[in-house]
């Protein structure tokens, strides 16, 4: 474990100067990790070029599956000692939304906290969709249609959509709502349907509402 986590942290900054401070290490102690590795997988994860080191293709096809591992393992630890010593202490696994997360959800964790005690709520920051049976997660807040398989969907509400736009771009040349349509109109490409027809004012309403926040659960 710890060639690994000396090796990701030199991985990562293509320095061993940089991990060493970062380990709280010698240098040369995180050179031997790295030597020790490369030693047992008979591989040559990083090139010496005078005073740098540089990542092989090997050495960064193997940092990604290493940081990953390292940080699946901490998540995993985490979860576990969320449970705590308590017979009706657990954790809930979430995924969800970054935006939704800080604006919507966090702010009412204390809340929910005092009716629940016992339970610690683990975020963890995910846009795509996934696996349940390939994850760790309880549960996911996410943006789309019901869609995920082997998961029960709840609607919990709709989104408001409004265009925005500078005031000095449009002027007074806006004034009903298929004017929008002269503009580009700029979207999310992190939000699944934005910027597509159904972004587009549906019969020239003043009102757009699209299916938002769902929760999906195992």
């Amino acid at each position: 474990m710890a060639a690994l986590t000396a090796f990701e942290a030199a991985a990562r900054h293509e320095s061993f100067t940089l991990a060493a401070r970062e380990l709280s290490l010698t240098e040369s102690a995180v050179s031997r990790q790295i030597s020790l590795l490369e030693g047992n997988l008979n591989v040559v994860l990083f090139d010496r070029v005078k005073h740098r080191v540089l990542l092989t293709r090997a050495g960064r096809v193997y940092s990604e599956q290493v940081r990953a591992s390292l940080h699946a393992l901490e998540r995993d630890t985490r979860s576990i000692a969320a449970f705590g010593v308590g017979h009706g202490s657990g954790s809930l696994d979430l995924a969800i939304g970054p935006t939704f997360a800080a604006e919507w959800l966090i702010p009412r964790l204390p809340a929910f906290y005092a009716m629940h005690p016992d339970i610690r709520v683990n975020l963890r920051m995910r846009l795509d969709t996934f696996s349940f049976h390939d994850e760790h997660f309880d549960a996911a807040i996410h943006y789309g249609r019901p869609d995920w398989p082997h998961a029960i969907s709840d609607l919990l509400f709709s989104e408001q959509m409004a265009p925005i736009a500078r005031r000095d771009l449009i002027g007074d040349t806006i004034r009903k709502p298929s004017d929008v349509l002269k503009f580009s109109l700029l979207h999310a490409t992190s939000m699944p349907g934005h910027g597509n027809s159904g972004s587009r004012p549906q019969g020239y309403s003043t009102s757009l509402r699209r299916t938002a926040g769902r929760s999906t659960r195992t």
